[in-house]
């Protein structure tokens, strides 16, 4: 089954697109949060560069959610699984319409992928290549630009949910309220240290940033984010909270001056609130999933010192417009 799978793997195509697609689809059959996030500054770009288009959306997890506030988007459609039913689920094959101009295959390692694009048979279809962006959330922008007849601007637009202001300040209010305070704080820092998959990092290492942070800006107050089964990890912060509710966690998100999360789709949601973000790797790689736009950046193992990353997050919180 799997070599039929591969024989089914499209080559992207080369020609240059002159014109400008009315109906795009983008293809991402996955249903991890952060990769869902990760498409937005694609959605960002596409609706920027054709206004008039309108895009679908083949994902999992929570897409509508996250493409609320993108008006190009005109339908999110879910996968049916096991992948190899695809070519057979007429309800799925009628969803997707067989009439889009541009297809964009955001994973090129995805088997199920490559089966809707040949569902799809769109005239032009766009694969990222080796060459292109390594970033998750820029490989198939690099891949779209290098054939567009005139280049998309840059620096490409970062990975935002676009919150609104009025659920911004919700959020805000809603977290002040939750913890407990009646001024806001000079720095509120989020820190989440949950993980699994051997992403995680000691409790032990933790600790010791709580210290160092504590060193580096001694006005912060330190906020545990808890993992959705509502359990602390972490002694001596300053509070902490949970939001079950994507766009209403990512608000209360939104309220944080820094978050420095472990690799995942908090994290993400993190960057994609406008929050600086500092993300932690070990067994991904930050180059490929590090939190994307503005200040933010992802940290390897042998890198993350304690001291060492909490100096970085205070020098980037003092830098001007560095977390916008």
């Amino acid at each position: 089954m799997s070599l039929l799978v591969e024989r089914l793997a499209l080559e992207p195509s080369s020609e240059t697109i002159t014109h400008s697609p009315q109906r795009i689809v983008i293809i991402r059959p996955n249903h991890r949060l952060g990769n869902i996030l990760l498409l937005t500054p694609l959605i960002a770009a596409i609706e920027k560069r054709w206004p008039n288009a309108r895009v679908d959306l083949i994902a999992g997890g929570r897409a509508a959610a996250i493409c609320q506030s993108f008006h190009c988007i005109r339908a999110c459609i879910e996968t049916p699984e096991p992948i190899l039913k695809l070519p057979f689920d007429m309800a799925f094959r009628r969803s997707v319409r067989h009439q889009y101009d541009l297809a964009i295959l955001v994973d090129p390692t995805s088997q199920s992928a490559h089966l809707i694009a040949r569902i799809i048979d769109a005239p032009i279809t766009i694969i990222p290549q080796a060459h292109h962006d390594p970033h998750m959330a820029l490989a198939a922008l690099s891949a779209l630009n290098e054939q567009l007849d005139v280049p998309l601007p840059t620096p490409f637009p970062r990975v935002s949910l676009r919150l609104t202001p009025e659920e911004k300040a919700h959020g805000q209010h809603r977290l002040m309220e939750r913890l407990g305070f009646s001024d806001r704080p000079a720095h509120l820092i989020g820190l989440y240290p949950f993980a699994n998959k051997g992403r995680d990092y000691p409790i032990e290492w933790w600790h010791s940033l709580i210290e160092a942070l504590r060193h580096a800006m001694p006005d912060a107050r330190l906020i545990e984010i808890l993992p959705a089964h509502g359990e602390t990890l972490l002694d001596g912060t300053d509070g902490a909270f949970l939001a079950l509710e994507l766009r209403d966690f990512a608000a209360q998100l939104s309220a944080l001056d820094a978050v420095i999360a472990t690799d995942g789709g908090v994290m993400h949601l993190a960057c994609a609130a406008d929050t600086l973000t500092h993300g932690l790797f070990k067994v991904t790689r930050a180059e490929v999933y590090a939190p994307y736009g503005g200040g933010n950046r992802g940290w390897a193992w042998t890198d993350a010192q304690p001291h060492v990353v909490a100096n970085s997050l205070r020098e980037a919180l003092d830098t001007p417009n560095e977390s916008a």
